[in-house]
Protein backbone atom coordinates (compact mmCIF):
# COMPACT_ATOMS: atom_id res chain seq x y z
CA UNK A 1 0.00 0.00 0.00
CA UNK A 2 2.74 2.26 1.15
CA UNK A 3 4.81 2.03 -2.72
CA UNK A 4 1.05 2.70 -4.19
CA UNK A 5 1.35 6.73 -2.84
CA UNK A 6 4.98 7.53 -4.95
CA UNK A 7 4.02 5.40 -7.62
CA UNK A 8 0.56 7.33 -8.20
CA UNK A 9 2.82 10.97 -8.00
CA UNK A 10 5.45 9.75 -10.96
CA UNK A 11 2.60 8.56 -12.69
CA UNK A 12 0.77 12.29 -12.19
CA UNK A 13 3.46 14.33 -12.27
CA UNK A 14 6.10 12.53 -14.73
CA UNK A 15 4.24 9.87 -17.20
CA UNK A 16 1.21 12.07 -17.80
CA UNK A 17 2.72 15.18 -18.91
CA UNK A 18 5.29 13.82 -20.69
CA UNK A 19 2.95 11.75 -22.96
CA UNK A 20 1.47 14.87 -23.28
CA UNK A 21 4.37 16.37 -24.32
CA UNK A 22 5.53 14.08 -27.02
CA UNK A 23 1.41 13.72 -28.43
CA UNK A 24 1.63 17.95 -28.98
CA UNK A 25 5.13 17.80 -30.40
CA UNK A 26 4.08 14.98 -32.75
CA UNK A 27 0.70 16.86 -33.77
CA UNK A 28 2.12 20.56 -34.13
CA UNK A 29 4.64 18.77 -35.81
CA UNK A 30 7.88 20.22 -33.75
CA UNK A 31 9.13 16.64 -33.57
CA UNK A 32 10.19 16.84 -36.91
CA UNK A 33 12.85 18.53 -38.69
CA UNK A 34 12.42 19.89 -42.75
CA UNK A 35 13.91 17.70 -45.63
CA UNK A 36 14.23 14.98 -42.54
CA UNK A 37 17.68 16.64 -41.30
CA UNK A 38 19.40 16.64 -38.05
CA UNK A 39 20.64 19.63 -35.98
CA UNK A 40 24.60 19.30 -35.44
CA UNK A 41 25.63 19.90 -31.73
CA UNK A 42 28.33 22.40 -31.11
CA UNK A 43 26.46 25.28 -32.99
CA UNK A 44 27.54 26.48 -36.85
CA UNK A 45 30.72 26.32 -38.31
CA UNK A 46 32.33 28.37 -40.97
CA UNK A 47 31.24 25.69 -43.17
CA UNK A 48 27.88 26.76 -43.28
CA UNK A 49 28.28 30.43 -44.14
CA UNK A 50 28.24 31.65 -47.30
CA UNK A 51 29.29 35.23 -48.91
CA UNK A 52 27.16 35.82 -52.32
CA UNK A 53 28.05 38.90 -53.83
CA UNK A 54 25.29 40.51 -56.12
CA UNK A 55 25.06 43.70 -58.02
CA UNK A 56 23.20 45.92 -55.20
CA UNK A 57 20.95 47.63 -58.01
CA UNK A 58 18.73 44.95 -59.28
CA UNK A 59 18.62 43.25 -55.66
CA UNK A 60 14.79 42.50 -55.01
CA UNK A 61 13.06 40.29 -52.16
CA UNK A 62 12.22 37.99 -55.25
CA UNK A 63 15.81 38.31 -56.63
CA UNK A 64 17.06 37.13 -52.96
CA UNK A 65 14.49 34.41 -52.93
CA UNK A 66 16.25 33.04 -55.99
CA UNK A 67 19.65 33.43 -54.39
CA UNK A 68 19.06 31.91 -51.27
CA UNK A 69 17.00 28.67 -52.77
CA UNK A 70 19.50 28.41 -55.77
CA UNK A 71 22.41 28.47 -52.69
CA UNK A 72 20.85 26.36 -50.30
CA UNK A 73 19.03 23.84 -52.29
CA UNK A 74 15.59 24.79 -50.44
CA UNK A 75 12.37 26.77 -51.40
CA UNK A 76 12.67 29.83 -49.62
CA UNK A 77 10.05 32.98 -49.72
CA UNK A 78 11.65 35.62 -47.47
CA UNK A 79 8.26 37.49 -47.44
CA UNK A 80 7.20 34.71 -45.29
CA UNK A 81 6.06 35.12 -41.87
CA UNK A 82 8.41 32.53 -41.04
CA UNK A 83 11.18 33.32 -41.91
CA UNK A 84 13.36 36.46 -39.66
CA UNK A 85 15.45 38.83 -41.99
CA UNK A 86 18.51 40.58 -40.41
CA UNK A 87 21.38 42.92 -42.36
CA UNK A 88 24.30 42.48 -41.96
CA UNK A 89 26.99 45.65 -41.03
CA UNK A 90 29.70 43.85 -43.04
CA UNK A 91 30.74 40.52 -44.29
CA UNK A 92 33.63 40.11 -41.60
CA UNK A 93 30.98 40.12 -38.86
CA UNK A 94 28.25 37.53 -40.44
CA UNK A 95 29.52 34.59 -38.39
CA UNK A 96 29.79 36.87 -35.00
CA UNK A 97 26.08 38.68 -35.75
CA UNK A 98 24.29 34.64 -36.48
CA UNK A 99 25.83 33.71 -33.16
CA UNK A 100 24.61 36.33 -31.32
CA UNK A 101 20.80 36.30 -32.76
CA UNK A 102 20.95 32.03 -31.91
CA UNK A 103 21.55 32.74 -28.36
Amino acid sequence: MSIAVPDGLGLLLFIIPGVIAFAVDFSTGAIYLPSGKSKRAGGMENRDLAVISTSPNDLTIAKLDEIVSAHTGEEVNLESNTILVYEADNDKNIERQLKKLAQ
